[in-house]
């Protein structure tokens, strides 16, 4: 979603408080946010939190590049 909004990581991380290699291992999938870390993302992007939590989740289903690895 941030990519879809043209917002630089590093500009993105610091408008929600975190470090851009910690927001990097989020979009990653290799950390996952607490709940109130989700809400500041959400809200960040500008979208609801069960809009980032759906993307989240479906991709989390559809994603079998990761369970073939």
């Amino acid at each position: 979603m941030r990519l879809l909004s043209g917002t630089p990581q590093q500009q993105f991380a610091i408008a929600c408080g975190i470090s851009p290699g910690y927001l990097s291992n989020i979009e990653a999938g290799r950390k996952q946010p607490a709940d109130d870390m989700v809400k500041r993302l959400a809200n960040e992007l500008g979208v609801d939190l069960h809009e980032i939590t759906y993307v989240v989740s479906s991709e989390a289903i559809f994603d079998t590049s990761k369970a073939a690895a």
